[in-house]
C-alpha cells in the first residue's frame, strides 16, 4: 500500500519505485534529461528504466554512504576484487533479467532491453507515474509484492530498460528475520505466488482510507522530478 500512497502523492510526472536503503551513486538524472531517446520512451509510458543494484560483501563495508562508489569505473573495480555484488546474489530471480554481464560490458551510454523477463524480477525503476498500473494491496507483510507489482507492469505492455552507466548500492543493516517470517506466516496463501493468480481488485477505498488518516510514514518510492 504504501507504494501506491508515495506515488499518489508525488508531484512530479515521473518516479521511482526504490527501497529506502539505498544510496542513488550516480546523477542518472541528468543522463536522462540528455538523452531524447530515453526521455521520449519515457515520457510515452512505455518504458521503465532500470537502475542496476549492488550490495557489499562484508556488511561493514556497506554501511557508511559517504564510501560508496560513485562512477562504474569504481564499481567495476570492487566488483572484480570480490568486494561487490549483485544486490541479493543468490535470489538469481530478483536481479538477472537486468544481464549483469551485458551491463559490464556495455559502452558509455548504452541503454539496453530486458530481453528476458520472469515475474520473479524485482528492480529499481524509474517509470511515468501515471501510465503504470497500481501495486496490488492484498499483500500483507513481506514478500512477493515488489515483484508482482512489477511484473503487472510488464504485463500491462511496459518494457524495461537498463541505463549501463547507473547504479545503486544498498547500505548495510540488520533485518528483523523474526518479523518477516510473523508477516510471511500472516499470509502464507499468497507468499510467493505472481500477481497472475489473483482476480483484480479496486484500490480506492484502501488509498481513501490513507487520506484520511495520514500520518507520515517511510515511502518507497523517490520522485526525481519533473522532466521537461
Amino acid at each position: 500500500m504504501w507504494r501506491n500512497a508515495a506515488r499518489l502523492f508525488a508531484r512530479t510526472d515521473f518516479v521511482m519505485m526504490l527501497d529506502v536503503d539505498f544510496a542513488i551513486c550516480t546523477d542518472f538524472r541528468s543522463k536522462i534529461l540528455s538523452s531524447p531517446d530515453t526521455l521520449r520512451l519515457l515520457r510515452s509510458g512505455e518504458a521503465a528504466f532500470v537502475i542496476p543494484a549492488f550490495e557489499y560483501v562484508n556488511e561493514t563495508e556497506g554501511r557508511d554512504e559517504s564510501t560508496f562508489p560513485k562512477t562504474k569505473q569504481e564499481l567495476a573495480a570492487l566488483y572484480e576484487q570480490g568486494r561487490i555484488h549483485v544486490f541479493h546474489q543468490a535470489w538469481e530471480g530478483g536481479h538477472n533479467s537486468s544481464d549483469y554481464a551485458r551491463y559490464f560490458n556495455s559502452s558509455p551510454g548504452d541503454v539496453y532491453k530486458v530481453l528476458s523477463y520472469q515475474y520473479a524480477y524485482e528492480p529499481y525503476v524509474i517509470f511515468k507515474r501515471d501510465a503504470a498500473p497500481w501495486c496490488d494491496e492484498r499483500f500483507i507483510g513481506y514478500g512477493g509484492n515488489k515483484a508482482s507489482c512489477l511484473y503487472e507492469m510488464y504485463l500491462a505492455g511496459i518494457s524495461f530498460y537498463v541505463l549501463s552507466d547507473d547504479f545503486l548500492a544498498h547500505q548495510s543493516h540488520a533485518y528483523a528475520e523474526d518479523i518477516r517470517k510473523a508477516e510471511v506466516s500472516e499470509d502464507p496463501d499468497n507468499f510467493g505466488k505472481p500477481l497472475t493468480s489473483f482476480s483484480p481488485v479496486d484500490s480506492a477505498d484502501t488509498i481513501n482510507s490513507f487520506i484520511s488518516n495520514f500520518e507520515p510514514k517511510l515511502a518507497y518510492v523517490l520522485c526525481i522530478g519533473r522532466l521537461s
